[in-house]
């Protein structure tokens, strides 16, 4: 079963235009990108007995996609990774909400101030991280998708 659509580029081009894209828009961050190899979805997604959550399709193939995130110099925060078990591209807007997540812990831990900050706030209030897909195209932001506080220039994923 394939994995990923047919003009979709290869998951290092895809993840180093998405790390690109994010350093430079976050000023001290430095993201170093990790692509595992194809497995069956079953090591990823091991079942459970008595799970209720979809089951994953055993004969997928499927990789864990990362980043090693650094900032202001400071190695310290470590390897950030999923696996999806959506095997088209859309597993993009997943991985890149996940990501940003990780970046806006890294930097609220780090400054110990809100970031980035919902306009307005009282300097605790976080703006959310989105993303999703459209036309081969990922689109990523925190706050409203129609009005982000911060939105990220656009990172093409079809050939």
């Amino acid at each position: 079963m394939v994995t990923t659509d047919a003009l979709e580029v290869e998951p290092e081009v895809a993840l180093q235009r998405l790390i690109r894209t994010v350093e430079t828009s976050v000023p001290g961050l430095s993201l170093s990108g990790v692509v595992g190899e194809l497995r069956p979805a079953g090591e990823l997604f091991p079942e459970h007995a008595g799970d209720p959550g979809p089951r994953v399709d055993p004969r997928l193939q499927l990789r864990e996609i990362g980043v090693v995130l650094s900032y202001e110099g400071d190695e310290g925060w470590g390897f950030r990774g999923t696996a999806s078990s959506d095997p088209s591209i859309g597993r993009w807007a997943e991985f890149a909400t996940h990501l940003l997540a990780s970046i806006q812990e890294v930097l609220v831990d780090s400054t110990t101030e809100a970031w980035p900050e919902v306009s307005g706030g009282d300097g605790r209030a976080l703006a959310s991280p989105g993303a999703i897909v459209e036309n081969g195209v990922l689109h990523m932001w925190y706050g409203e998708r129609l009005a982000p506080v911060l939105a990220f220039a656009p990172v093409r994923l079809i050939r």
